[in-house]
């Protein structure tokens, strides 16, 4: 019992063990992308600042050219309000206020100074900031694995550098369309970053579809825009713009600005829809932390009720196998016993052979009604009634390999396997020999109850029988086994004019083939219990017999007795004949004679 328990416990601990371990998988899931999510959320108000301070620098550099702070104020006033309402911490602006200093320190100096050219001193002091804030953005979430959520938080990432590059050529064109021309260095920072804002776009692009189809909206829904940015590159492919001035500077701050602030929009989008996508990662993780909790739960639930109910199974088949253990016994002492009394009644021999399921058919039939017959009948009509028809039926049984073992009144025993083995053609025999003799008996007519016809009632079986010579005053062959009373039960539930056969002879019939046989059904028979027989109908083979040369040849040998049907005799295999001509053989009751 314990060991069987021990089995079935074995799963459910590993389904204990399973459930905990996908429960404990989604919870630090779902740590781990909120993790990444506030991380995300920090990066994008981050970026707020830096986009701030794009702005900020392009403000300077072009009141700078222009020698006009008017806008100035704007500006500085929406970057300060942007550093002091973002709450996540950076560590290019850990102290705010230190920051907020500064900044101002340095907007003085841009003030009293608006009309010297110090385009690339402003530059590398803005860039200085974002670039810091840009490389604390990059460093945030770098193990975000799931999906397509890691894919669109690096086309944001690639698209957080593409503003910054934006924003450099906002600033260093500014200088280049006021004047014509820059420094070396300027002009070739310029070109630096406006191929780096290319690859980062087509980077962004490339990771993230739902990037790449809002840059393709873009380009449809602002070509204006774009198209305008293109055709400014095309002025600063070489160092030298002739139509250089205040005027050209202006138009391309605006239309620069534009195009920066798509970006920026853009960039916005990308990051939230990486916040929208973490939640949805989120909530899923949470509804498999549920689930996982709910399979625990009921894995706990049912291990009590389980190992109740396997202990009850067992307790119940070790209560079932100590039963048939000793029934086992019983049977093997009942065995024993009746082996004890086979060897009393056979020589050891002859039982064992018994014992080696050796399988003969034997065949049982008896007349339907014979009591009633006999009653209204006299002794000597009686006998002459039985003589005649066993010699019928021994003229039947002479064709075919069988062997008669005994007549006890009306009732017919013949075997077929003995006392000569014959294989398991004994089937074939005793099947045929039995359709002949219901045949036979059709055209039988009681001698002295002409109106009333002989019907036989017939049982077949197939098994193992001994057969030996039993007695000393009067030895008789008798046989012995199970399958003799197996027959004679067949023939005793049999039905008039049938041949009642058990499942076995069905089965080495139907092995054998040529044979009609009909399911009767499941009968309780007497000794045996519930059995499956059977009705021999027909068979296709060629019986051995006629009819009219049996019962010419027993008229010619006992022509005082026996009484024919002869309406369907004619002419016969020694040259005899007898006609009918609708005339019929008859009993006379007052002598032994046979009227015609």
């Amino acid at each position: 019992m314990f060991r069987a328990l021990s089995l079935m416990l074995i799963p459910l601990v590993a389904l204990t063990a399973l459930a905990c371990y996908w429960m404990v998988i989604n919870v630090l899931e779902r740590e781990l992308i909120e993790d990444q999510k506030s991380q995300i959320s920090r990066g994008q108000s981050v970026a707020g600042v830096a986009y701030a301070l794009q702005r900020e620098r392009a403000s300077v550099v072009f009141a700078l050219q222009e020698g006009n702070a008017t806008l100035l104020g704007d500006q500085f006033r929406f970057t300060d309000k942007t550093l002091g309402d973002v709450t996540a911490e950076s560590s290019c602006f850990f102290d705010k206020q230190k920051v907020l200093l500064d900044l101002a320190e340095h907007r003085e100096g841009v003030l009293q100074n608006l009309f010297s050219n110090r385009t690339q001193d402003e530059v590398n002091y803005y860039s200085a900031f974002t670039q810091c804030i840009l490389e604390d953005l990059l460093g945030l979430a770098k193990d975000m694995k799931h999906g397509e959520l890691w894919q669109d938080y690096v086309s944001f990432k690639m698209l957080l550098q593409a503003t910054e590059s934006a924003g450099m050529l906002l600033s260093l064109g500014i200088a280049y369309f006021e004047t014509g021309f820059l420094a070396l260095d300027d002009y070739l920072l310029l070109k630096r970053e406006d191929v780096r804002l290319a690859e980062y776009l087509d980077i962004a692009a490339l990771f993230s579809p739902f990037t790449r189809n809002r840059l393709t909206t873009l380009n449809s829904t602002r070509p204006e825009v774009l198209s305008v940015m293109g055709s400014f590159r095309q002025l600063w492919k070489i160092n030298s713009y002739p139509d250089a001035g205040p005027e050209k500077g202006k138009e391309y701050h605006e239309a620069v600005t534009q195009y920066f602030n798509l970006l920026v929009d853009l960039t916005q989008i990308v990051a939230q829809k990486v916040l929208d996508d973490a939640d949805d990662l989120i909530a899923i993780a949470l509804n498999m932390v549920t689930v996982a909790c709910l399979v625990f739960i009921f894995v706990l639930v049912m291990t009590p009720v389980l190992i109740v109910m396997m202990h009850m199974l067992t307790s119940s088949i070790q209560n079932y196998a100590t039963e048939a253990s000793q029934k086992s016994e019983q049977l093997k002492l009942e065995k024993a016993r009746s082996d004890s009394l086979l060897y009393q009644m056979l020589p050891k021999s002859v039982a064992q052979q018994l014992k080696m399921n050796q399988s003969v058919t034997l065949c049982f039939s008896d007349i339907v009604g014979f009591t009633n017959i006999a009653a209204a009948s006299t002794p000597l009509q009686v006998v002459v009634l039985l003589n005649t028809l066993y010699q019928v039926f021994d003229e039947t049984l002479d064709h075919y390999d069988v062997y008669k073992v005994e007549t006890i009144g009306d009732a017919y025993m013949v075997v077929s396997g003995l006392p000569q083995r014959n294989g398991d053609l004994h089937v074939i025999e005793i099947s045929l020999m039995a359709l002949e003799l219901l045949r036979v008996t059709r055209e039988f007519v009681i001698p002295h109850m002409r109106e009333k016809l002989i019907q036989l009632r017939v049982g077949c079986h197939s098994g193992s029988a001994v057969a030996g010579v039993v007695g000393t005053k009067m030895p008789r062959y008798c046989l012995f086994g199970d399958s003799v009373n197996t027959a004679s039960r067949m023939e005793s539930h049999s039905l008039p004019s049938c041949i009642h056969i058990s499942s076995f002879t069905n089965e080495l019939l139907q092995r054998f083939g040529g044979f009609t046989t009909e399911r009767r059904g499941l009968v309780d028979i007497k000794g045996k219990g519930i059995m499956e027989t059977f009705f021999l109908r027909s068979t296709t083979r060629e019986f051995r017999t006629s009819t009219r040369e049996i019962f010419h040849k027993i008229s010619l040998q006992h022509p005082e007795c026996l009484i024919l049907n002869t309406r369907d005799l004619e002419h016969v295999s020694d040259g005899s004949s007898i006609k009918s001509n609708n005339k019929h053989v008859a009993w006379s009751e007052e002598g032994n004679n046979c009227l015609v």
